[in-house]
């Protein structure tokens, strides 16, 4: 990202941590147990390290960049999401895609 844009670095790291929503239990009936299926990140953070000299302007071209960033997009307003479940007969394969 920032050597596409012309910004000279001597490195770079990125940590990401996440908060769930609630604390996962684990028992007996831990599959049957609908707190269970709530369980989802409440929050992602994302931290940018670079080594160098990094100009504000610089800094805030790159802010501009991870905003219009396709992974950072689909997480700050997922997709609505479809699962199918099929059976397959013996010997029958599921289709292909590309």
């Amino acid at each position: 990202m920032a050597k596409e844009k012309g910004i000279r670095v001597d490195g770079a790291e990125v940590h990401v941590n996440f908060k769930r929503n609630i604390t996962p239990k684990f028992h007996a009936g831990y599959h049957a147990d609908p707190e269970r299926r709530k369980l989802a990140l409440a929050k992602i953070t994302t931290d940018y390290y670079f080594r160098g000299e990094i100009t504000e302007a610089e800094k805030a071209m790159l802010l501009d960049e991870l905003a219009n960033c396709p992974l950072h997009n689909t997480l700050a307003q997922p997709p609505k999401m479809e699962e199918r479940i099929h059976v397959l007969g013996a010997g029958e394969a599921p289709p292909a895609y590309d």
